[in-house]
């Protein structure tokens, strides 16, 4: 029987989620009505977003996935820098630096053997899960922010609680991916709202650390998402008249494509698109970044040639739009191939090996179509010979 203090708990945590609920629902709903309140960014920022390193996952998620995402999606493009990028500039660094202190934790456990297949139940399998689901959520948010999203996820998302958790979002294994993703790798462009915040030094630090630190974290899924959004970032950032990328920059980003090869190569959708991924990077930063191909030839058993090849063939003039040649992936791929990691069952296996086996001639016995032959035994004679 619930206790007196129990009912109080249950109020408390129905009224904190019904807030966001409401705030979720505000934007689509009110729409520039709420978007044009005087310092409605700063009332934001000193209310939901106050204090957040005292706020647990469980609580920081209905947040972003609740209130955050339906928000950002809402919001007229008249007042991206009057609401959306003060928020952004409060938010990034420390989701940036949240994340990547809760994934080192989680990284130590799977390390140390105390997250495995036999823990169930235990209070690290939990923090995992949430962790992932936490992750997904802020990519999608960034998603939405420096690409764009359809407003049928956007509501679909926002009309889910946060207890309800799908089973795709606390999948260990990642999601399937369909070639509608990798055509999107290859498709998306960058929006107004997501130039402004590359361009703000305030978020575009934060932004790129995150989505490069996701490539490589322990979720495939997460990386899939990253490498969705990381794609039309770098293309921005490359192709941009004001200079937003430095020698360490593109390093650093070539370098966080190869560790997500490393991690999740054995998956064949992350592999895809990471391939895809670092060759664009490659043709897009490679003429102005020498120290590229520096990158390329520090990897294990790695020819020199075969670097030099790589070099000639992405000098070549590139494909129509963001199509990326299938010899250079092959290039690319055999030069990283020593890089991708192999998942446990796959580090023993034994190669099997049937050799084929010589044909096997079989016999056809022919059939005797002499009638002579057929009937000379057959005793005609007696049956039909007179008796004596």
């Amino acid at each position: 029987m619930a206790t007196t203090v129990d009912r109080m708990q249950q109020f408390m945590s129905l009224l904190y989620e019904s807030c966001y609920h409401m705030m979720g629902s505000a934007g689509p709903s009110l729409g520039r009505d709420l978007y044009q309140l005087q310092g409605i960014a700063d009332a934001l920022i000193n209310s939901v977003f106050a204090s957040l390193e005292d706020v647990p996952d469980y609580r920081l998620r209905p947040i972003v996935r609740v209130f955050f995402k339906p928000f950002v999606y809402s919001c007229p493009p008249a007042f991206y820098d009057s609401v959306l990028v003060p928020i952004f500039a409060h938010l990034a660094p420390f989701m940036c630096y949240h994340l990547l202190q809760r994934w080192t934790y989680i990284s130590s456990l799977y390390e140390s053997g105390q997250l495995n297949e036999e823990s169930n139940d235990t209070q690290e399998v939990l923090e995992d899960m949430l962790n992932r689901s936490l992750t997904r959520e802020y990519l999608d948010v960034l998603k939405i922010a420096l690409v764009g999203a359809g407003p049928d996820s956007v509501h679909a998302a926002s009309n889910i609680t946060d207890v309800a958790m799908e089973a795709e979002e606390h999948s260990m294994d990642g999601t399937t991916h369909t070639r509608a993703a990798q055509s999107a790798l290859l498709s998306d462009i960058i929006s107004d709202l997501g130039a402004k915040l590359l361009r703000n030094d305030a978020t575009s630090n934060y932004i790129l650390m995150t989505l490069m630190a996701a490539l490589s974290w322990q979720d495939s899924a997460c990386s899939m998402k990253a490498v969705n959004v990381v794609a039309p970032v770098m293309r921005f950032l490359a192709t941009s008249e004001i200079q937003l990328l430095d020698q360490h920059k593109a390093a650093t980003a070539f370098q966080a494509v190869l560790q997500g090869l490393q991690v999740h190569g054995m998956h064949e959708a992350n592999q895809a698109g990471l391939i895809t991924l670092g060759v664009q990077f490659y043709e897009l930063l490679r003429p102005k970044f020498p120290v590229l191909s520096e990158v390329l030839r520090s990897l294990p058993n790695v020819n020199a040639a075969d670097v030099q090849k790589f070099d000639e063939k992405i000098s070549v003039l590139p494909l129509k739009g963001n199509k990326v040649d299938k010899g250079k992936k092959d290039m690319f791929k055999k030069m990283t191939a020593r890089l991708v990691g192999r998942s446990v069952n796959q580090m023993f296996s034994r190669q099997i090996e049937i050799l084929n086996l010589p044909p096997m001639q079989a016999r056809t016995s022919k059939a005797n179509t002499d009638i002579v032959d057929i009937t000379q035994n057959a005793g005609l004679t007696q049956l039909f010979g007179a008796e004596k």
